[in-house]
């Protein structure tokens, strides 16, 4: 079991969610350290820092390096060298193109002129400082990749914590972010130099296939990005700021959810990409081995994240914000949604055209879908419309696999794997729920509960696994 741990996902898993846990909890106490407005400038900046990258598509060259470690030993340096050039190269145009217009820039995000420089340096930093941890994990060496980003994770926290404890001025922390994060891109682009995964001379020829490779990418990022965002930057113009921020703290992000999925993709992508033509069984096999290791997390966390939805927002925000409970309800199916590693195959066989096709054609119908909606529905209507397009591009990209690979869809499913879990998952919630009367209040039965839910449920993961091994 040890062995699996260590060549499978979780290494990546594990060791991410120590700094994607610290990052959950960090608003929640960022929130009762500093203002309201200084709370609301933060989030204004950690979201379009998060957006400038996928504006200059610098983001596709990074996760192409889980396709271009297949190749043999020579050109997989090169492809390497190539990919750190060109991610370099756009996350300059952030400094080049940005800098000249900061007043605009300003207007438009509401940030004051000084933050608007951290937020494009910011911006320039973050990709290139993880090609070291990136191409570690694609090469294999999923330990020493995730503990590089997640040493910088938690010490972002620690920081942050510190520098809000000490001074209480949220442009202090936009000023650590960038000190803290160019020493990680100086770190990160040594080491590389070192292995020889570093170039500053471009390739015409492999830089070019890069880029057609990766642009798809790079495009169906940007578009995902916006269909995922789309409901927060149109309610924000259309709801009231108090029904807004119930809103945006209902759709919590739970970060080792997605982490989750992305550690399995990252593992998933080389082994297809690696795997011979005639070793089909092989293909399905590790196909539905990643939507298992995905399930034996989201279903129970979307279980519990149902179950105690007014218990979760009680105690994160207090009962202040309990209207926000109803979308965290909602929001929880969008979870689910993970299950589906929907771009994978397209990513492994080097179809990326049709992530960009599906990404732009489902965004754009979002788009449209969500601002009409927003303007004759409820904010809880606008969320739900919102997750169905996400579901039904994800849905998509799985049929455009099975497509690809010559698979029936049903095949593609581990279905008692599946059934399995839901099971376990619905009979903990039955014991949730007769237990209730037994606590006078319903934080008490959450804090009983919720913890005795994740404990039943793993022990008797545990001794599935133990029978079948």
């Amino acid at each position: 079991m040890l062995n699996k741990l260590k060549s499978g996902p979780w290494p990546i898993f594990i060791l991410s969610s120590f700094s994607s846990i610290a990052n959950l909890y960090l608003p929640i106490f960022l929130a009762r350290t500093m203002s309201p407005e200084q709370m609301g400038v933060y989030k204004i900046f950690f979201l379009y820092l998060g957006a400038i990258p996928f504006l200059f598509l610098a983001g596709g060259p990074l996760n192409s390096v889980y396709y271009w470690v297949g190749r043999s030993s020579k050109e997989r340096t090169q492809y390497l060298q190539q990919c750190f050039f060109l991610i370099l190269a756009l996350s300059l145009g952030i400094l080049m193109l940005g800098l000249p217009f900061t007043e605009r820039i300003a207007i438009f995000t509401n940030l004051t002129g000084d933050n608007i420089y951290y937020l494009l340096f910011g911006a320039f930093v973050a990709v290139p400082s993880s090609f070291y941890s990136e191409t570690k994990v694609a090469l294999g060496h999923t330990i020493k990749g995730s503990l590089f980003d997640t040493s910088f994770e938690v010490l972002k926290v620690v920081v942050f914590i510190a520098v809000a404890l000490q001074t209480k001025d949220v442009q202090n922390i936009f000023i650590a972010f960038c000190a803290i994060f160019t020493v990680k891109f100086s770190i990160s682009t040594g080491l590389k130099i070192k292995s020889g995964h570093v170039a500053f001379l471009p390739q015409k020829k492999k830089l070019k296939e890069i880029w057609f490779y990766c642009l798809p990418i790079s495009l169906s990022g940007l578009v995902t990005f916006g269909m995922d965002k789309i409901d927060q930057f149109v309610l924000s113009a259309h709801l009231g700021t108090e029904e807004f921020a119930f809103y945006s703290m209902g759709c919590l992000i739970v970060p080792p959810l997605y982490l989750i999925e992305m550690s399995v993709s990252r593992v998933l992508i080389p082994k297809l990409s690696s795997t011979k033509p005639n070793e089909e069984n092989l293909k399905i096999n590790h196909f539905k081995s990643a939507i298992t290791d995905i399930s034996i997390i989201i279903i129970p966390a979307f279980f519990g994240l149902w179950i105690f939805s007014d218990q979760i927002v009680e105690f994160l925000y207090t009962d202040k914000f309990i209207d926000s409970a109803k979308y965290l309800k909602v929001f929880a199916v969008s979870y689910l949604f993970l299950m589906m590693p929907y771009d994978a195959i397209p990513r492994a066989t080097g179809k990326t055209k049709f992530i960009f096709h599906l990404a732009l054609i489902f965004g754009v119908l979002s788009v449209i879908a969500v601002t009409g909606a927003a303007l004759h529905l409820s904010a809880l209507q606008v969320l739900m419309i919102s997750l169905i397009f996400k579901f039904l591009s994800r849905f998509a990209g799985l049929v455009y696999s099975s497509k690809i690979m010559g698979w029936r869809l049903r095949s593609m499913i581990p279905w008692i794997n599946l059934t399995k879990i839901t099971a376990v998952c619905c009979a903990l919630y039955i014991l949730c729920e007769v237990a209730r009367p037994f606590f006078k209040e319903n934080l008490q039965w959450f804090y009983f509960c919720a913890p005795a839910f994740a404990l039943l449920y793993f022990i008797v993961l545990a001794k599935d696994y133990k029978r079948r091994n």
